[in-house]
């Protein structure tokens, strides 16, 4: 059946179909920071769940750190742990990576990532826990420690804003 001359077929039992759209954007902000541990076997002995830290850096306006725990965290000194730790009060989306840079191709190999954003807050501060056997680490072949040296390797990303937009 031909259309109606002058009828589009937008037009329904007399009144127009309205096409509308909007647009939701999250803006997120990025930052890597890295941790050097010099004297990394004058670290181990402090004691489980003594840890070091790296200085405060600052991703969205939130200020984050890297802790270290070179005797472990609990029970056991056969494994160091690493936290990423949200140090602001705030509620925070972020997701990340950490990783031990290797230091003889001076790559970092990632150990543990959250791709998927979650909610960092004042009572949930701490990311996942890295648990890395300290015979994985500390073995030579394995590049992570030269010259005494230990370098983490952080990567935030968190979300600083959304906001929704019409579309004309």
């Amino acid at each position: 059946m031909a259309p109606v001359q002058g009828s589009s077929s937008s037009k329904r039992m007399g009144s127009e179909c309205k096409k509308t759209a909007s647009r939701h954007t999250t803006e997120v902000e990025t930052s890597t920071h890295a941790f050097e541990i010099v004297g990394y076997t004058f670290k181990k002995g402090v004691g489980v769940g003594q840890f070091i830290q790296s200085g405060t850096f600052t991703v969205g306006g939130n200020d984050w750190s890297i802790r270290f725990y070179p005797d472990g965290f609990e029970g056991t000194t056969e494994h160091v742990f690493i936290f990423l730790v949200l140090m602001s009060n705030a509620n925070v989306r972020a997701s990340y990576h950490l990783s031990l840079v290797n230091q003889i191709t001076g790559l970092p190999m990632s150990v543990c990532s959250e791709t998927t954003a979650r909610v960092f807050g004042p009572s949930n501060i701490f990311s996942q826990g890295i648990l890395i056997a300290r015979n994985k680490l500390e073995t030579e072949s394995a590049g992570y420690i030269m010259d005494n040296c230990l370098t983490i390797e952080c990567n935030v990303l968190e979300k600083t804003s959304g906001y929704g937009v019409d579309i004309d």
